[in-house]
């Protein structure tokens, strides 16, 4: 009988599990353009910075709430990054400064709210993106990675997490229509700190 209650309970852990990184992997990002009041049109000139909102299909901002007495359903944490993209001299094809990465964890974790789609109710986290910064091999961050850690509460009361990286190069397209999705690259620099951001 003993033998029989660690596989069911195994059974039901690679089953959380499944489930967990099946929703970790449906997260999302879109970014918006957001200008400032200019005579200079919009399209010759870059946006003042973006409004960045991940999308998590499958959670609702109620999952991430907790009750008057236990633990949320589930929980979520970030960490993020501003990239400097490798710099390649155009005659020789050779690296000019090599890929840089900023920790930005706690800039883009305090500016986000947790909102609720108006279609489906799955739970959005929307924020402006920190300013990009120099590196210190004088050329400015232009992209972002944001890494997304959920945990679910199992039937034993402990939580199991999934994470995922999502890159972020905002000349792929903006607007609602463009998804940036999980993918598997390679991270570089501080590995960060998880924030975790209360519903």
């Amino acid at each position: 009988m003993a033998g029989v209650a660690v596989e069911d309970g195994n059974e039901h852990l690679e089953h959380y599990l499944r489930e967990l990184q099946r929703i970790t992997q449906a997260a999302h990002i879109t970014l918006e353009e957001v200008y400032s009041d200019s005579w200079i049109p919009n399209f010759v000139r870059e946006p003042d910075h973006y409004i960045m909102a991940l999308h998590l299909p499958g959670i609702t901002p109620a999952a991430l709430l907790p009750p008057l007495a236990g633990k949320a359903l589930m929980r979520i944490s970030l960490k993020a990054w501003q990239v400097q993209p490798v710099k390649i001299r155009p005659r020789e094809g050779t690296i000019q400064a090599a890929e840089s990465w900023l920790d930005a964890s706690t800039e883009l974790s305090q500016t986000l709210v947790v909102s609720a789609d108006e279609d489906d109710g799955h739970a959005i986290l929307s924020g402006s993106t920190p300013a990009h910064r120099p590196t210190e091999r004088g050329y400015s961050t232009e992209h972002w990675v944001v890494g997304i850690q959920l945990e679910q509460l199992d039937g034993e009361g402990d939580y199991q997490a999934s994470e995922t990286y999502i890159y972020i190069d905002p000349r792929g397209g903006v607007g609602s229509g463009k998804r940036y999705t999980p993918s598997t690259f390679a991270r570089r620099g501080d590995p960060g700190r998880w924030q975790r951001i209360e519903a």
